[in-house]
């Protein structure tokens, strides 16, 4: 991405966890705070174990210092560089933190017609058109929007959320329900109690019987990765790195977040490497490798030191890891 992307990002960080976290704020507003002091808390932690003090040079002093400053400098570089999917979200959710809803639904559209195949921009396309509207109604090119990220992901629990939402206000209650009663296994303990009543509410409508909560079951210390990392004997020779380069080995969820669901720092002098990543490498309590079924694994050999992605950097093909997995995972750093 853009480093002037990134810039921004950093200033909008509470920005995104408030709208990632949008349906428990809905229904339980104390709860949805808890979260989200959580999370910010936990990226505070995130960035201690990851960061790098390098990132708070000169090069950064212009960084924008309101949402007004954001809009302006994300405008202007879009206007030289139209073809960024991630700069046009970023700039969606920053006019929808601004309360222009219009310019944040036809942002997201911009954004979600880029990256087409991607889940999460396809979902928030879609809850933006409904936020756009007099009425918060989802119209047929959002339930478009929806029905396209939930055949590329069916378990996506935002993009069932706000199709179970849209079938409500269509009258559709059954389906609703139906819509939303696979969450209530897969969402954490605290929404799924927020999320119960609503299920209710629909069956209800539907002349339906009440459902009591379903037995959940339990993943966690199962969904441990072990993963086999080494480097290529010419990348470890290269004058730009040295033995106390860092290496990130991150895992996160497949067209979801940038936000890892685990995450681990070596030095080079480390490799190979043998380790296992478990929730205790999570870094938001609220995501954890045991709450998801399937995560993307990679490596990144940092220039700066930066978890960031850097133009230089050196990463292994990221693979694809269905939890929970008893087999190794091997990667490579400048695998030829």
């Amino acid at each position: 991405m853009n480093t002037q992307f990134l810039v921004i990002a950093a200033v909008l960080v509470v920005v995104v966890m408030a709208l990632v976290l949008y349906p428990v704020f809905k229904r339980q507003f104390v709860l949805g705070l808890a979260l989200l002091l959580i999370c910010a808390v936990s990226v505070g932690a995130l960035y201690t174990q990851l960061g790098t003090s390098a990132a708070l040079d000169a090069r950064l002093v212009n960084q924008p210092r309101s949402l007004k400053d954001a809009i302006y400098q994300l405008e202007t570089a879009l206007a030289k560089d139209p073809a960024q999917a991630e700069g046009w979200a970023l700039l969606a959710q920053t006019y929808r933190q601004d309360n222009q809803f219009v310019k944040s639904r036809d942002a997201f559209a911009k954004a979600s017609a880029l990256a087409p195949a991607n889940v999460a921009l396809l979902t928030d396309a879609a809850e933006s058109r409904a936020m756009a509207d007099p009425k918060h109604l989802f119209d047929a090119d959002a339930l478009a929007l929806l029905d396209k990220a939930l055949r590329l992901d069916a378990d996506n629990e935002r993009a069932r959320w706000f199709m179970g939402v849209a079938l409500r206000q269509q009258g559709k209650n059954a389906e609703a329900a139906e819509m939303w009663t696979p969450l209530l296994a897969r969402v954490e303990p605290a929404a799924a109690e927020a999320l119960l009543p609503q299920v209710n509410l629909a069956r209800t409508a539907a002349g339906l019987p009440a459902i009591d909560m379903p037995e959940r079951k339990t993943t966690a210390g199962t969904h441990a990765i072990d993963i086999a990392l080494t480097i290529n004997p010419a990348l470890a020779k290269d004058p730009r790195w040295n033995a106390d380069s860092a290496v990130f080995v991150i895992a996160r969820v497949p067209n979801g977040p940038p936000m890892p669901v685990a995450a681990r720092k070596l030095s080079l002098s480390e490799l190979p490497a043998s380790l296992r990543l478990t929730d205790a490498d999570s870094p938001m309590p609220t995501a954890k490798l045991s709450g998801v079924e399937e995560v993307e694994v990679f490596a990144r050999l940092s220039v700066d030191g930066s978890a960031n992605r850097g133009e230089n950097d050196v990463e292994t093909a990221p693979q694809r890891v269905r939890l929970p997995s008893a087999v190794p995972l091997r990667l490579e750093l400048g695998k030829p």
